[in-house]
């Protein structure tokens, strides 16, 4: 595969997960780091953002490279002789612990901990460890960080919880679950006002929608410019949504249908 001048990308063309005032190559690898992408994506990533430069200037302390794959020594020898260095900070402002959460790396997280992270070390945009495993491709990195004591109330710069960020990636409870059981507040909007419900119904994660509701999540609850779960529903075509909160309750009166259906993009 040929390479491309990664410099060259615009940063629109990648989804927020760090600090917006990244590079479009640090962007990058941020998300190959973090272990997003199913792997034959991940290959195809490494390949067209090889700059080995890019990872240098990251400046990943040694328990970071370890996490990250770039170093291959034993994690635990490591934590072992390095005690006072489980909560280093990379150049971006994350600990080893974000990062092994991000990557779905249960036994890095649940090491780490034993060896003493801290698991509300936020990045400066307010991204927690537990951000970071709620949006990771596995669940099983959440239960060890509530279990150590990682704020399931911590919000971000938007205004988002954990759950939030579940409820932007995924539709298996395994994700949820763990957060409610702890206290996450099922109905807390962010800066726009969007709910982890609202949220839900968005990406079509329909499952959650009714946990959600189970768990007490306000079918009625409108954001600053006055929509409603109800809206989103109709608006992004969520016939199974609208049928849910019909059944819930929700009073579709007075929502204009032919407009939020003819609108351009919605599938």
């Amino acid at each position: 595969m040929a390479e491309i001048n990664c410099k060259c990308i615009t940063p629109y063309s990648f989804k927020a997960v760090t600090d917006l005032n990244s590079s479009p190559l640090e962007w990058a690898w941020t998300k190959i780091l973090g272990g997003v992408y199913d792997q034959e994506t991940q290959v195809e990533m490494e390949q067209l953002f090889n700059d080995r430069d890019c990872l240098e200037e990251m400046r990943f302390p040694p328990l970071h490279r370890l996490v990250l794959g770039l170093d291959k020594s034993s994690l635990e020898e490591r934590l072992v002789n390095s005690r006072g260095q489980v909560d280093s900070v990379d150049g971006s402002g994350r600990t080893a612990l974000s990062w092994a959460a991000q990557r779905g790396m249960t036994y890095a997280v649940t090491t780490l901990l034993r060896y003493g992270a801290n698991p509300n070390i936020n990045t400066p945009n307010g991204h927690s460890p537990l951000m970071f495993a709620s949006e990771a491709r596995n669940p099983d990195s959440i239960r060890p960080l509530l279990g150590a004591g990682a704020n399931v109330a911590q919000y971000d710069v938007e205004g988002q919880t954990a759950l939030h960020y579940a409820a932007g990636h995924w539709d298996d409870l395994a994700y949820y679950e763990p957060l409610v059981e702890y206290g996450s507040d099922v109905n807390w909007p962010t800066i726009p006002r969007l709910t982890p419900l609202t949220t839900v119904i968005i990406e079509g994660h329909n499952k959650a929608m009714k946990y959600l509701v189970a768990n007490g999540a306000d079918v009625n609850m409108k954001g600053h410019d006055g929509r409603s779960p109800g809206f989103y529903a109709v608006e992004y075509n969520n016939h199974a949504a609208i049928q849910f909160l019909q059944d819930s309750g929700v009073n579709f009166t007075g929502y204009n249908a032919y407009l939020l259906l003819s609108s351009p993009g919605r599938c």
